[in-house]
C-alpha cells in the first residue's frame, strides 16, 4: 500500500498551492484529523483481529491526531488576527472632534 513518488509529489504541489490563502491552515487541519480519525478506526480493527503493530500506530495515531489539532487551532487564530487586522486598517488613525479655523 505504497504511494508512488508522482503521487507524492502531486500532493506536496498542492500543499504548496493552497499555503498561500489564510483558511488553507484550517482545511489541511482538519483533513489530517480525518485522516487520523480513519486511521484509528483502521487501527482499532486491525487490533480486534489480532494483527496490529505494537508501538507504531499508536504513535502515528497520535502525531497525525494532535498535529491535526493544533493545525486547526493555528487557522482558526489566524483567521481571527486577519479579520481584526482589516478592522482596524479600515479606522481613521485619529478622530478629530473639532477644528480650528
Amino acid at each position: 500500500m505504497g504511494l508512488s513518488k508522482d503521487l507524492i509529489i502531486l500532493l506536496l504541489l498542492s500543499l504548496l498551492i493552497l499555503a498561500r490563502r489564510l483558511p488553507s491552515v484550517t482545511i489541511i487541519g482538519c483533513a489530517l484529523t480525518t485522516i487520523s480519525v480513519v486511521f484509528g478506526i483502521q487501527t482499532l480493527i486491525l487490533w480486534l483481529a489480532g494483527n496490529a503493530l505494537q508501538g507504531f500506530t499508536t504513535v502515528i495515531l497520535l502525531i497525525l491526531l494532535i498535529g491535526g489539532g493544533i493545525m486547526i487551532s493555528l487557522g482558526v487564530i489566524g483567521l481571527y488576527i486577519a479579520k481584526i487586522y482589516e478592522e482596524v486598517k479600515k479606522r481613521p488613525r485619529f478622530i478629530i472632534s473639532e477644528t480650528t479655523e
